[in-house]
């Protein structure tokens, strides 16, 4: 099942997010990834920061612990998603 963060923009937009910057498109709360049951090691992402197989996410600098700046990602669609609250481990 695919779910949708908030996002503005059209269809089109979000279509061809993956390879734009939080500068073209206005993304409002959340990642995706913070609800999702998956979220502590059980999908690519958050067991190795590689980025899900057919996701749609739009790049996101963050900074580390330390204040240094690293490349993330603010999920809108993900193939493996499954909300927390649903999730059967």
């Amino acid at each position: 099942m695919l779910a949708d963060a908030s996002c503005t923009g059209s269809n089109e937009d979000r279509r061809k997010m993956q390879n734009r910057s939080l500068h073209s498109i206005k993304c409002t709360g959340g990642t995706l990834c913070w609800t999702c049951a998956k979220n502590t090691g059980f999908c690519s992402w958050s067991a190795s920061f590689t980025p899900v197989e057919g996701w749609e996410a739009v790049l996101h600098p963050v900074a580390n612990a330390y204040g240094q700046p690293m490349e993330s990602y603010h999920v809108i669609k993900c193939p493996q998603f499954v909300k927390a609250k649903e999730a059967k481990r």
